[in-house]
């Protein structure tokens, strides 16, 4: 470690212990690739058994699928085994993004920026399309600006900003995520009933115990209706218009404010 730079030696006894030194040494002298974010990993037992550059690869043996550290073809799947899942590859890329503003921060201030909001355009369309399809974006944009150079690397714009040509390229429609039910992408399955502009909306989750908690129970407040008890329920039983709990709502003496007035005019249709 004496032999390496101080910059790297700073990173290698910073905040994330077991970080490997020659991953960590390539990035600093711009020899590092996208796909090489996995060794990343911290693990001070790997290191100490000389497994940092154990690559694992998908194969099939026999009609069973297993991991082994020969890649015959070195196919896009194989090499995207360590990113499988969204977790792990969140992980490797806030180290990457610990490493490179703890080496180029100094000079380059508002990287950090555009690299947590290139993670944040991840997130997001992850959300809609499918993980795979992410990874080709994702790698292939990173690789783009290391080889374009540092000039590009270093710019937060570069990364904050969704490249619209590789989108196209790699996030098309034959990229969306399937409904549940299988009838297609759930994204681009229209509700008639809904206008256009909101079809493409995502269902809205049921409300939280503490979201419940701030709301009025219509059972509570409507003649019509029973409620089947607070502790069931969640909901506020107070008057929607005063927050009484002596009475219910259409018995309230006070003026109704334009809402309630809507919502009680709504019930007695």
């Amino acid at each position: 470690i004496f032999h390496l730079p101080t910059a790297v030696q700073h990173v290698l006894r910073g905040h994330i212990t077991g970080l490997s030194a020659p991953a960590v040494s390539s990035i600093y002298n711009g020899t590092f690739k996208a796909l090489d974010l996995c060794k990343l990993r911290p693990d001070l037992l790997r290191h100490a058994y000389g497994l940092d550059d154990e690559q694992k690869y998908l194969t099939y043996t026999d009609g069973v699928l297993s991991t082994t550290a020969t890649s015959p073809a070195s196919s896009i799947k194989e090499k995207l085994v360590p990113y499988v899942s969204y977790a792990a590859f969140t992980r490797y890329w806030t180290i990457y993004t610990y490493i490179m503003t703890s080496l180029f921060g100094a000079l380059h201030p508002n990287l950090v920026y555009g690299l947590n909001l290139h993670l944040y355009n991840v997130v997001d369309k992850q959300q809609k399309h499918q993980w795979s399809a992410i990874l080709n974006y994702h790698f292939s944009l990173h690789q783009r600006l290391l080889d374009d150079g540092p000039t590009a690397l270093f710019s937060p714009e570069r990364w904050a900003v969704i490249d619209p040509i590789m989108l196209g390229e790699y996030l098309g429609g034959d990229t969306y995520r399937q409904s549940p039910n299988g009838a297609g992408p759930s994204s681009t399955t229209p509700k008639t009933t809904k206008p256009a502009g909101l079809s493409a909306l995502p269902p809205r989750p049921p409300p939280t115990a503490e979201e419940k908690a701030l709301q009025y129970c219509h059972f509570w407040n409507d003649p019509k209706r029973t409620c089947a008890g607070q502790d069931i329920c969640g909901r506020r039983h107070e008057c929607e218009n005063c927050g009484s709990k002596d009475h219910k709502t259409p018995r309230c003496t006070l003026p109704f404010k334009p809402r309630v007035a809507r919502l009680l005019q709504a019930c007695a249709a």
